[in-house]
């Protein structure tokens, strides 16, 4: 399966509720108050992402590059 490539897209107020971006390169992804209920983000690329008043209820950053990530 291929990774999914969203580099510096702009997906704000978005429903992504269990979506698989596993692996993702996210790097600048304006996702400010989207709705990530579910999804999984492990492996994905954060760095710089906008994540403000984004609803991550039940999302793992653990193996997230989150550098400069706002949240």
């Amino acid at each position: 399966m291929r990774s999914i490539g969203l580099l510096e897209a702009n997906i704000s107020g978005a429903l992504l509720a269990r979506a698989n971006l596993s692996d993702g390169d996210l790097r600048r992804v304006n996702l400010s108050g989207a709705s990530l209920v579910g999804v999984n983000l492990s492996g994905s690329n954060l760095a710089m992402a906008n994540l403000t008043g984004a609803n991550t209820q039940g999302v793992s950053f653990d193996t997230c590059n989150t550098y400069g990530t706002k949240f």
